[in-house]
C-alpha cells in the first residue's frame, strides 16, 4: 500500500468515493438493487443479462478555482448501464433527482450542480444503454496540520 507523508495526506477528499457514498443508498432501494462503481467488474455482462445495472462513477476534470482555495470543484461523470434504454435513463433521471435534493454537507459534499445534462451514448454490445449526465462536486479541503 502506498503512504504519503502525513502533512499531505488527505487533504483533498475522494470525491469519487463521496459520491458513491451519497448513491449507494439510493440505488440499494432498487429492484434489483444497482451497483456503483469506478470501472465495470468482471461479471458486469451476467448482471446486465440478470437485469441489472450500474452506475459507473468517474471524475473527469475540475479542479480548485484561483480565488477559492478551500475548495475542490470536481467534474464528475455520471454514467448508467443497463440492459435497457428505459432502465438506464428511469435511474438516470433518478440520480438527477437525488442530487437536486442535495443539501449542502451531506454525504461531505458542499455542493452539486449539473452541468451537461442527461446523454444516451452507444455501448459495444447494442442492447446495452449508457447514459451519462455531468456534475460539478464541489467539497472542502482539509486544513493543513
Amino acid at each position: 500500500m502506498v503512504q504519503i507523508p502525513q502533512h499531505l495526506a488527505e487533504r483533498f477528499a475522494d470525491i469519487e468515493a463521496l459520491v458513491m457514498n451519497a448513491l449507494t443508498p439510493a440505488l440499494q432501494q432498487c429492484s434489483p438493487p444497482g451497483r456503483g462503481v469506478t470501472a465495470l467488474p468482471d461479471d458486469a455482462s451476467s448482471t446486465l443479462d440478470a437485469g441489472g445495472f450500474f452506475v459507473l462513477i468517474t471524475r473527469v476534470g475540475g479542479g480548485i478555482p484561483p480565488n477559492q482555495r478551500a475548495r475542490d470543484d470536481a467534474n464528475i461523470a455520471v454514467s448508467v448501464l443497463s440492459a435497457t434504454r428505459r432502465d438506464s435513463w428511469l435511474v438516470a433521471n433518478m440520480v438527477r433527482a437525488l442530487f437536486d435534493d442535495h443539501r449542502p454537507g451531506e454525504a461531505g459534499i458542499a455542493d452539486i450542480a449539473e452541468f451537461v445534462g442527461p446523454v444516451q451514448s452507444p455501448f459495444v454490445n447494442p442492447d446495452r444503454r449508457l447514459v451519462t449526465i455531468y456534475f460539478t462536486v464541489t467539497a472542502v479541503k482539509t486544513r493543513r496540520i
